[in-house]
């Protein structure tokens, strides 16, 4: 895992809240091959997630994430869960929100932009075609001015 406080202020600071260890290293992966220079932080259900955006502002940290990426089917709290008290959250609030999840439920599209989330990815089974959606993501998503 890497530490947030620690890295230059060109980084760009991805925050992946991901339950499934495959896809995390993958996701590490996509990140280290980017031309840009993406530091990631992995936690695994909603619960880690916030108690570590809680701890990075009652520790001052130089920054928050530029980006959460959420998986919304995770144990102990779910992304959804984990989303609607992220974005309840007056010091947490801006930070834009993706998800990344197995579904493609049209209806749990809208709820989760509902709750706050600037992008909805589905998951495809095929890991190269992940591969091409963590890019993708990491495309857009990190643009200045994403989900502003």
């Amino acid at each position: 895992m890497t530490s947030l406080s620690n890295q230059s202020p060109d980084d760009l600071h991805v925050l992946v809240a991901e339950d499934d260890a495959d896809d995390c290293e993958l996701f590490r992966e996509v990140s280290r091959d980017s031309n840009r220079n993406i530091q990631c932080h992995f936690v695994h259900n909603g619960e880690e997630l916030l108690r570590h955006l809680n701890h990075l502002v009652t520790q001052q940290a130089r920054r928050l994430p530029d980006l959460i990426v959420l998986d919304v089917n995770m144990p102990r709290m779910n992304g959804k869960e984990a989303l609607r008290r992220l974005k309840q959250d007056e010091r947490l609030k801006d930070i834009p929100v993706v998800t990344l999840t197995t579904s493609n439920d049209r209806k749990l599209k809208e709820e989760m932009e509902q709750l706050g989330a600037c992008a909805f990815y589905t998951k495809p089974h095929n890991i190269d075609l992940l591969k091409d959606v963590i890019e993708d993501m990491l495309t857009v998503c990190l643009q200045p001015g994403f989900g502003k």
